[in-house]
């Protein structure tokens, strides 16, 4: 799961074209030869009995991955490792895992510190990335590479923010570059109308909280330093303006 592997290089007797131009290859392997193999690099006892397979051009358009079943009685589930001292990355069509120092185990379904940076592995062994979620509930963000990051971050279209210090997902108001920003429950960068504490703000395209003056959709607004929206009869610069329950200007 993994750590083994046994190539088979096709040729062109064991394959055809389609129609559709596509390759289709038939190849049968004797049990004798996949348990060799599995010998020679270390396996002890039968070979795993439900190894994962799929097929690539040269690293090119790999297919999906998918088991096989093999008759033998060694389910393959060892366990895992739980320290990465001593051991090494390692690279498949699927993507990056952990091999651990006695070369037959790897890190899987966790979080681990390696080489002073904290990744996860899902299940199978895989390093995970993208948005995790850690035991404690909070959130934070792997790049391509499996390390956190911290900052801005721009994932399905919307922008979130990773604290600095503790890589955690933020929420609620954020002061950042001298301005006000407003993340929701689900830590994606507010813009237009939001309403917090019964009081209403406006974040511009930008996300950043908006004072003074502003027109929306034909009608004008008046934010207070603090960025909330103001209503009922007003002085602003020494003149008197008159706003509704919903904030409009009236005159």
């Amino acid at each position: 799961d993994g750590l083994w592997f046994y190539r088979h290089v096709f040729t062109e007797d064991e394959g055809s074209v389609g129609a559709d131009g596509r390759y289709t290859y038939h190849v049968e392997i004797p049990m004798s030869v996949i348990q060799q193999a599995w010998t020679d690099q270390g396996g002890t006892g039968d070979v795993i009995a439900n190894p994962y397979i799929l097929a690539w051009d040269y690293g090119l358009n790999p297919s999906e991955v998918f088991p096989i079943n093999l008759p033998s009685g060694n389910p393959g589930t060892p366990s895992p490792c739980v320290s990465p001292e001593g051991g090494h990355w390692a690279k498949d069509a699927v993507g990056w895992w952990y091999v651990c120092a006695d070369g037959q185990t790897y890190l899987k379904a966790g979080w681990f510190t390696i080489n002073g940076r904290d990744y996860q592995f899902g299940p199978s062994g895989y390093m995970m990335t993208g948005f995790l979620k850690r035991a404690s509930g909070e959130w934070v963000y792997a790049d391509s590479e499996g390390a956190l990051v911290s900052g801005w971050v721009r994932d399905g279209g919307q922008w979130y923010f990773l604290d600095p210090a503790t890589k955690v997902m933020a929420t609620g108001w954020l002061a950042q570059g001298g301005s006000w920003y407003y993340l929701t429950a689900s830590g994606a960068m507010a813009i237009g109308w939001v309403e917090d504490g019964g009081t209403w703000y406006y974040l511009n395209a930008s996300g950043r909280m908006a004072t003074g003056w502003v027109k929306d959709r034909g009608t004008w607004y008046y934010l207070a330093p603090s960025g909330a929206m103001l209503t009922g009869t007003q002085v602003i610069n020494g003149r008197t303006y008159v706003f509704d329950e919903s904030g409009a200007w009236q005159r």
